[in-house]
């Protein structure tokens, strides 16, 4: 669980907007670093979409969440990620790749009946 925040990206990420999603719990538990196909959650309201974990300092992952429909109603709101498959293993922001690799994570999790 967590409230997405608004996000600002100086790398490969720009051309898709992503929230971050805060880690405010110290014991949660995330999947390793990759982009997953997700749903997410807020009260009845539920949409797909792609979370990016990497890593911004040693040891420390930062979660940033790519909803595909509806996103501006979870901004700020406590949403509920349900990770379904990891898509694609760990990615560098600024590798020019990567934004290959996200359009292409995102187009196979839009083709995911989940």
């Amino acid at each position: 669980m967590g409230k997405p925040v608004s996000y600002t990206a100086n790398n490969a990420i720009t051309l898709l907007p992503f929230f971050k999603v805060p880690l405010t719990e110290e014991c949660k538990l995330l999947p390793a670093q990759g982009i997953y196909a997700v749903s997410v959650e807020y009260g009845r309201i539920i949409s797909k979409g792609m979370v990016l974990i990497h890593n911004v300092a040693d040891n420390v992952n930062e979660v940033l969440v790519h909803i595909f429909e509806n996103a501006d109603i979870y901004i700020g709101q406590t949403s509920t990620l349900y990770f379904h498959k990891k898509i694609h293993g760990s990615v560098n922001l600024e590798d020019s790749r990567t934004t290959l690799r996200l359009n292409g994570a995102k187009e196979e999790i839009l083709e995911l009946i989940y």
